[in-house]
This record gives C-alpha cells, structure tokens and sequence, in this order.
C-alpha cells in the first residue's frame, strides 16, 4: 500500500473486512453442508467451525511488515474482485494504492502491499 498511514490504515481495515465476511460467508455455507453440527473434514467438527485453517475464522494472515496484509490464496480472487474492480473500489475509499504480489501463492498466501 501507497498513500498516508491513514490511507493505508483505513486499507488495510477495509481488507481485513472483507477477508473475514467472506471467510464467515464459507463458515456458514460448510455448516449448512453438514447439518450444521459434527462433520468431518480437515479442521472441521463440532458447531460452525471448519475450514481448511482449523475453527474459525482464519482473517489476514499475520504479517511483520506494517503495509503489507497477508491473503489467504483461496481469497486473492474475492479481494480483487472482476476485473480488479473490487481493488479499485478499495483505493477510491481510501486514497491508498494496493498490489496483490502473488508470488507467494505456493505458500498458501499472496500479499497485498499498500
């Protein structure tokens, strides 16, 4: 991310929340699967948990870098949006300019760099 630290403050706030409605979007769809309740799976059981990161939600992957938001691969696409539409929003929002860096996507995740 490029602009103010308030704009990549308010950036950063506003992919994390997206990160973690669509990440409750997939709680919610895995649980309906399962009858709500139990289930097996990989890091599912019990009530609502699930997913392939364990019970929960999983939300931006842990960064040491203050403009950088770690994505979860599965999510690079929701994030971006079609066309990059979904980033371009983000930007006009915020004033901040972000780059989804997906060289990192066989580790499991892609950066967005404010």
């Amino acid at each position: 991310l490029t602009g103010t630290p308030e704009a990549c403050q308010a950036c950063r706030a506003i992919i994390e929340n997206e990160l973690a409605r669509v990440q409750e979007r997939d709680r919610i769809i895995a649980g309906s699967s399962t009858g709500g309740c139990g289930g097996g799976g990989s890091g599912s059981g019990g009530c609502g948990g699930g997913g392939a990161y364990g019970g929960g939600a999983v939300l931006a992957l842990s960064s040491a870098e203050p403009n950088e938001v770690r994505i979860p691969q599965q999510y690079v696409g929701w994030i971006k949006g079609a066309g990059g539409a979904q980033i371009k929003d983000i930007e006009v929002r915020t004033a901040a300019h972000v780059t989804v860096d997906q060289s990192t996507k066989d580790q499991g995740y892609s950066r967005a760099l404010l």
